[in-house]
């Protein structure tokens, strides 16, 4: 669990060119640049679907702003039968 007390406020958050404010919580996590937190979403009436990468909000005016990231393949991770096996007698 990450403890922070670093906050910068007022924070500028564009998406398609439209400004949306954020108090953004400095938590130095590795690999995120940042996480919007419940209030935020709620306050632009954001939707997430995880599955297409996809963020939708609403600016103030009533704009809905569609975001979609970017898609990763990953390949499958293959183990060896010999380490599935050492696994497996550990779990047994």
């Amino acid at each position: 669990m990450y403890q922070s007390d670093l906050i910068a406020r007022d924070c500028y958050i564009i998406i398609q060119g439209k400004t949306f404010l954020a108090d953004l919580i400095l938590l130095g996590i590795q690999g995120y640049h940042v996480v919007l937190g419940t209030d935020w979403l709620a306050k632009y009436r954001a939707t997430i679907d995880c599955k297409q990468k996809m963020l939708v909000v609403i600016t103030p005016e009533g704009e809905r702003l569609v975001h979609t990231g970017k898609r990763l393949y990953y390949t499958i991770p293959l183990i060896s039968a010999a380490k599935a096996l050492s696994w497996y007698r550990r779990v047994v």
